[in-house]
C-alpha cells in the first residue's frame, strides 16, 4: 500500500490529537521532531501481553526487580512528566513565561566529546533554557558521578549549540526528590511526583 505524505501527516496529527502519540519538535530543526507512542494501555500489552500466552498469575510479584521492569518504570515516568508539562512549570515558576518544550540531540564532537542528547528541553522566553532530566526512583534519587558527568556534557554542548545566548538551568525531575549528596548541588532545581499532581 502507497501512502502519500499528506495521508501520513494527516494520520499523525489525528493520534496526537486523540492522545496516542506525542510530538516533540527538535530545536533548531524546525521541520524534524521525535514522535512518542503515550497510550500507557497500548505501551503496556505491547511490552508485557503481546506473545505472552499464559502468564503467571504471580507475574508482577516475580518480576517486580527484573531489569525488564526497571527499564518499563523508568519510561513510563518519562512518559508521565511529558503529559504534565504544564505542571512542571508551575513547579519551576514559569508558569506566566512563554515557553517551548523541544528535544535535542547532537554527535559526538569531531575532537572526541561525547554526543549528548536532551529529551525535554524547557525554552523560555526570559531568555533561560531548562535542561530536564527525568529519572525514576522510589526513594531521593542519588546523583552520582556518571550523572554529574553527562549532565555537564549535555549543558556545554547545547550551551555551545546556542553560541552561549541563554542561562541554562539544570532540571531534575524525580519521585521523591534528590539525595543531599555529593553532587546535588549539580542540580539547579528539582521538580517531584506531587508537583505533577497538584
Amino acid at each position: 500500500m502507497n501512502y502519500g505524505s499528506g495521508t501520513i501527516t494527516t494520520a499523525l496529527e489525528d493520534l496526537e490529537h486523540c492522545g496516542f502519540i506525542s510530538r516533540t519538535p527538535s530545536y533548531n530543526l524546525k521541520n524534524r521532531a521525535k514522535y512518542c507512542l503515550m497510550d500507557n494501555f497500548t505501551l503496556f500489552y505491547i511490552k508485557f501481553l503481546q506473545g505472552n500466552g499464559n502468564i503467571d498469575e504471580q507475574f508482577w510479584l516475580h518480576n517486580a526487580m527484573s531489569a525488564q521492569h526497571n527499564a518499563w518504570v523508568g519510561l513510563a515516568f518519562e512518559r508521565v512528566c511529558f503529559q504534565h508539562i504544564a505542571q512542571i512549570k508551575t513547579a519551576l515558576g514559569i508558569g506566566g513565561v512563554m515557553t517551548s518544550v523541544y528535544t535535542w540531540r547532537t554527535p559526538q564532537s569531531a575532537s572526541g566529546q561525547p554526543g549528548a542528547q536532551i529529551d525535554m528541553l524547557i525554552d523560555r522566553a526570559d531568555n533561560m533554557v531548562n535542561i530536564c532530566e527525568m529519572k525514576f526512583s522510589k526513594s531521593p534519587y542519588v546523583v552520582n558521578n556518571d550523572d554529574s558527568i553527562s549532565l555537564a556534557n549535555k549543558s556545554e554542548r547545547f550551551a555551545d549549540a546556542i553560541h552561549h545566548q541563554k542561562s541554562i538551568n539544570i532540571t531534575m525531575i524525580t519521585v521523591n526528590g534528590i539525595a543531599d549528596t555529593w553532587h546535588w548541588s549539580d542540580i539547579h532545581s528539582v521538580v517531584t511526583a506531587d508537583d505533577l499532581f497538584m
